[in-house]
């Protein structure tokens, strides 16, 4: 935060009442609002997070920053995303569209990773309380998107392990975001941000506030629109398949493989012999690549950002009555987005699809080949060495280069609400204060995937698709039942770089009604749910200090996670496991449930809760005027096999100067299991080395747990001259049982390792034993399987480190203004992650290594890690103008153990008017001023890490405002 740090923090307001009751508020599980106990007490709400105990943020004994609104405002008021991402602290950032890292997906939302310890790991509180996580599974923290921009006054960020006092999830920190609740008025206020290839980013806002002597009201909404930016519309985007293939599927256009198959019993059950790839004549004029098969750019059809649209609000009132304070705070927010992907997906059975010999395109291909060169007739119409017959497999995507439909959309909508309601003043006299609160906040979304029907694929194969056909009294290719044509002759031009086909027969084309019927939609209902109950006391004790009086507070809360996930019935195992009619588990074509479709695989419908009770006390000894130790302690327990956790914390401030302020701090901390972790039913696409192909993998929950725990040190200084402020941190955790998923590509490794599948070296073995359980079906080679099964268990221990630094000068009057210089940033020194071993065995599952410096991309459970990122500063105010200048650095890192992913460095500049006595703004910002392309990572399907840059190029902004 070191840009014109002096114009944009705010300290915070002190409450009438002594320290502890700030520092009870601040560090306690809710942080709730407070009153003061005055005879007559005012309306004045006061959020305090970490220990802001007499004294400013900055040089509290515990390290936290606090954003203002001024802040924002001196930025061009940049995304709650865009903010996060930028931050030095923050590091492995969800928030873009990410289709192809499992854990990622969320369009439209926002979290935050403190450390890289990952969202699940830092606690984000609205106004001080919890709040809901959103549906998708996958989504680690809240949604920082859920709140209108125009109501948020300050954002503070504790960056250091808080669990001892807030609870599970404080792990690696805590960020609080507050709304303007004191705001009167009205004001309006919108921008529009311009960027390459988009038509542009819109958000229009109201906020509107009152009060009198008895109540305060405000109420905020706001309306976001982002347009889609594709991939390949982006020119950095144009790199050789010889640099990365990562954006190529080598399951792409439709290869077949005459003479290397032989039937294996059911409909689509072939087993490789032997043989060559023959590729469509077409497949590089029309945009694939020759690589063997003909592979296929999947992210030609892919966005770098997603068309959404967002609607927010919130809403609070605070009533006094006496000694009193009523407050009830409102907020709902709805979510519509579209994700872009391809027209099909690969089929998780890779040759799963034979073409009749008396095909129409089957004959029209075999031709083409033969004429470009191919084999002759003999080897596509005769028989293999071994005597078996030739059947000429289909290896590829059903729809790839083209058809009408293009490209296909997921589509994710999301509705949130949240309510809470407080009560809060003094008893006794004044002698004891009190705040008792409940938090009710729900996620419900509504999730649907396209995919194509397996079933009704083979019948196309077979002459016997369409709407109008019935396989059972249909002729192949007579009358409504139609041949399904997977070859390039089905197609005039490509999607995929419009070149014109010269070998497009119409005759063969598919029609519209058949392609359409192919298609299905996988959905699901979700809903997260979650109730908090919290009551706080706080006062003094009878004993002094030579610094004051010693405080104490104490406090109670209760939770409630409830998680219901409900798949539409052709996405339910429970009613169609199998993709043909008729089948069940255990057929030839039905191994596994693994449901309708040819790439999703059919998803368990669950219902967990869980319950969770908490007490935590907290002690400030003002030791000396310049020396104040407090100490804290809570007790949370799980029940079940998850049992308890009782977490102490220490942290001491020493202002060894008027102008130096040492601290300290050193605690446990812990994370219990979420719904997620116990949940014994999830299914995700994960793709998997060995069988060079994506696979469902079921993640199953595990209800014997045991919390993640952690110690956390910080030492630190903070110096204030008045023009130059400094703050410097040493920060380390140590982990111990770590709540992670085990790798699926490691399990299947393994497998292959060890000789596992049926005939191998290894089969009877207890590594094997163990690892053929997981495997599906049992004892199939890497290439046939379909199904992993993965569980959450206690890993690997980590332990990690490094420095955070915050440094502004101001220089008075210099051409009439302030003229500030501001640098903040995060140095990681290490980020050590012991070796795993499988279900607690010797079989060793992935070796120890440093996440630091590397996109850690097949490593479970780290994002991208940079060892360094920044943000300079220059900021010159005068009168009614401000101008920033931003550089933002981040250090170069691994993609691989071959390649690098280069530093990167931005520049930002933002202009900020004020006008008619500061009611009207008027703000222009350029981000990216000199359009920088995000640096090359050949190990991601989108050529950069979506966890660190931004792929959208440079930005125009303009903002305006008016306050009435």
């Amino acid at each position: 935060m070191g840009a014109a740090a002096n114009q944009g923090r705010e300290h915070m307001q002190h409450a009438a009442r002594p320290a502890l009751r700030r520092c009870l508020l601040s560090l306690a599980l809710s942080g709730l609002t407070v009153a003061s106990h005055a005879a007559e007490p005012v309306i004045e709400e006061i959020v305090v997070l970490g220990s802001h105990v007499a004294g400013t943020p900055e040089d509290a004994a515990v390290p936290v920053d606090v954003y203002a609104r001024q802040e924002f405002e001196l930025t061009g008021n940049p995304s709650i995303k865009d903010f996060v991402k930028n931050l030095g602290v923050s590091s492995g950032v969800d928030g873009e569209t990410n289709q192809f890292t499992a854990g990622t997906q969320g369009v439209g939302r926002s979290t935050i990773n403190l450390r890289g310890l990952g969202a699940e790991r830092t606690l984000v509180l609205f106004n001080g309380r919890r709040q809901v996580t959103p549906t998708p599974i996958a989504v680690a923290g809240p949604d920082l998107n859920s709140l209108p921009s125009i109501a948020i006054e300050r954002v503070e960020i504790l960056k250091d392990g808080a669990a001892a006092l807030y609870g599970s999830d404080a792990i690696g920190g805590v960020v609080n975001l507050i709304t303007r609740n004191r705001f009167e008025g009205f004001e309006i206020g919108g921008s529009f941000a311009d960027f390459a290839d988009s038509d542009g980013d819109f958000e229009i806002g109201a906020i509107f506030g009152t009060s009198n002597d008895r109540m305060q009201f405000m109420v905020a909404t706001e309306y976001v629109e982002r347009s889609e930016v594709q991939w390949r519309d982006k020119s950095w985007a144009d790199v050789p398949f010889s640099v990365s293939s990562r954006p190529f599927s080598s399951i792409g256009v439709n290869s077949v493989i005459p003479g290397v198959f032989v039937p294996g019993g059911g409909r689509q059950n072939y087993t490789p012999v032997a043989g060559t790839y023959y590729n469509d004549p077409q497949c590089e004029p029309l945009g694939g690549v020759e690589a063997g098969n003909c592979f296929f750019s999947f992210a030609e059809f892919d966005n770098l950002a997603e068309n959404h649209d967002l609607w927010r609000s919130v809403a609070n009132l605070a009533v006094n009555f006496g000694e009193h304070v009523f407050n009830l705070e409102l907020m709902y927010s709805e979510m519509e987005s579209r994700t872009g992907t391809s027209p099909s997906f690969p089929p998780t059975n890779l040759f799963g699809n034979a073409v009749p010999e008396d095909s129409p395109a089957w004959l029209d291909f075999r031709d083409r080949v033969i004429a470009a060169g191919g084999p002759d007739t003999a080897i596509f119409d005769g028989t293999i060495s071994s005597g078996l017959p030739i059947i000429p497999v289909i290896r590829g995507r059903p729809i790839n280069l083209g058809e009408d439909n293009g490209r296909q959309f997921y589509r994710d909508d999301a509705e949130t609400y949240r309510l809470s309601a407080s009560l809060e003043g003094a008893l006794f006299e004044g002698r004891v204060g009190y705040d008792a609160a409940i938090t009710y906040s729900v996620n419900e979304g509504y999730n649907t995937y396209p995919d194509i029907y397996v079933e009704r694929l083979y019948n196309a194969f077979q002459g016997l698709g369409g709407p109008g056909c019935d396989p059972a009294t249909g002729t192949p290719g007579v009358g409504a039942c139609e041949y399904f044509n997977p070859f390039l002759s089905a197609i005039p031009v490509s999607a995929a770089n419009g070149v014109q086909n010269p070998d497009y027969d119409p005759a063969l084309a598919n029609s519209p009604e058949l392609i359409s019927w192919l298609y299905g939609e996988l959905g699901v209902n979700a809903k997260n749910e979650l109730l908090v109950i919290d009551l706080v006391l706080d006062g003094d004790l009878p004993w002094s200090l030579d610094g004051g009086q010693m405080q104490w507070a104490g406090g109670l809360q209760y939770r409630r996670d409830d998680s219901d996930f409900n798949p539409d019935d052709q996405n339910d195992p429970a009613i169609n496991p199998c993709p043909f009619a008729g089948d069940q588990v255990g057929d030839p074509d039905c191994a596994t449930p693994t449901g309708l479709f040819g790439f999703f695989p059919a998803n368990e419908a669950y219902d967990v809760n869980r319950d969770i009770f908490a007490v935590f006390g907290e002690v400030v000894m003002p030791v000396t005027d310049r020396f104040e130790v407090q100490a804290a302690a809570r007790y949370e327990d799980y029940g079940g096999s998850t049992g308890s956790t009782f977490t102490p914390k220490i942290a001491a401030r020493f202002d060894a100067t008027d102008w130096l302020t040492l601290r300290g701090s050193v605690g446990t901390t812990f994370r219990g299991p979420t719904n997620r972790d116990l949940n014994t039913d999830s299914r995700a696409l994960v793709f998997l080395l060995a069988p060079l192909a994506f696979k469902a993998v079921d993640t199953l929950g595990n209800p014997d747990l045991d919390p993640e725990e952690a110690l956390a040190y910080n030492l630190g200084a903070v110096i204030d001259t008045g023009n130059f402020r400094a703050s410097l941190d040493y920060w380390r955790f140590d982990f111990e049982d770590l709540i992670e998923t085990e790798s699926s590509s490691a399990l299947v490794n393994a497998y292959v390792a060890n000789g596992c599948a049926d005939g191998g070296a290894g089969v009877g073995t207890s590594a094997c034993d163990l690892l053929r359980a997981r495997i599906f079906p049992t004892g199939v080679s890497a290439s046939s399987l379909e199904r992993v099964e993965v569980n959450r268990y206690n890993g690997p221990d980590v332990d990690t480190s490094g420095i955070d630094f915050d440094l502004s000068y101001t220089f008075d009057d210099v051409g009439g203004g302030l003229l500030t210089f501001g640098i903040e940033g995060t140095y990681t020194i290490e980020y050590d992650v012991s070796e795993s071993f499988f279900e607690g065995t010797d079989l060793l599952l992935q070796d120890a290594y440093d996440a630091v410096g590397s996109n850690n991309r097949s490593r479970i459970p780290f994002r991208s890690l940079q060892d360094l990122k920044g943000n300079a500063s220059v900021n010159y105010l005068r009168g009614n103008h401000n101008l920033r200048f931003v550089t933002r650095y981040v250090s170069d890192f691994d993609a691989t153990a071959s390649a690098e992913i280069d530093s990167w460095t931005t520049y930002d500049l933002h202009y900020v008017l004020t006008l008619l006595e500061d009611r009207a703004t008027v703000s222009l910002s350029a981000v990216n001023l000199t359009d920088e392309d995000p640096p090359l990572n050949v190990d991601h399907e989108l050529l950069y890490d979506p966890f660190t840059h931004n792929p959208l190029g440079r930005m125009l902004k303009l903002g305006v405002s008016y306050r009435f």
